[in-house]
């Protein structure tokens, strides 16, 4: 939400802040334990009178993508719907762990069953790798017998994911960087990896 939002809405007496704190103060008067997006609704209408019920249904029960805005970064950079493999760590980690961390449910043929990764097999710990991340390389320790075997693999499955990606324009100037960097909170690390 944006903050010019709730100000216009609030004839300028009010912004996002003020909402914010009319969650704590919400949350902090009530004995029951409450969501934070109810609260977030209640605030938004009694402070802006915003009523974002139609937008907590959709975004939040129905997980629907937030469409961002085409303008928001301006010209320096753009917004684009990237897909990837989904992650998937190439076993069931579920009956893995019930099972005292012995390989249960390798997917045959996968990415973890080319790397060598057997039913059968203890695991010891994971020595690598992002979870959640197909595109960053996974890797386990384990035992075939007694004999120790770290194994790789990229963790994709068989379905894939959709997502935003920023990309920022080539040969930016370091002030038009630096611009950039401000709009996204100081966040840098989406300045380097053009």
């Amino acid at each position: 939400m944006r903050t010019g939002k709730v100000l216009a809405a609030a004839g300028g007496k009010h912004d996002f802040d003020d909402v914010l704190l009319h969650m704590q103060k919400l949350g902090s008067s009530t004995k029951e334990k409450t969501s934070a997006v109810y609260l977030l609704a209640v605030a938004m209408n009694e402070i802006a009178n915003i009523n974002i019920a139609s937008d907590v249904e959709q975004f939040v029960k129905q997980g629907k993508a937030v469409e961002l805005p085409k303008d928001l970064f301006t010209e320096d950079c753009s917004l684009s719907w990237v897909e990837r493999p989904g992650f998937h760590r190439g076993f069931d980690v579920e009956a893995t762990q019930a099972n005292g961390n012995v390989i249960s449910g390798v997917v045959e043929n996968g990415p973890a069953w080319n790397a060598g990764l057997r039913n059968g097999m203890l695991l010891v710990k994971r020595a690598g790798g992002e979870i959640g991340n197909s595109q960053v390389e996974i890797a386990y320790e384990g035992k075939d017998g007694d004999k120790p075997r770290t194994l790789k693999w990229m963790p994709t499955g068989s379905t894939t994911e959709r997502y935003r990606m920023l990309k920022l324009c080539e040969g930016l100037s370091p002030e038009k960087l630096a611009a950039c960097a401000a709009r996204l909170g100081g966040r840098g690390m989406f300045l380097n990896g053009r």
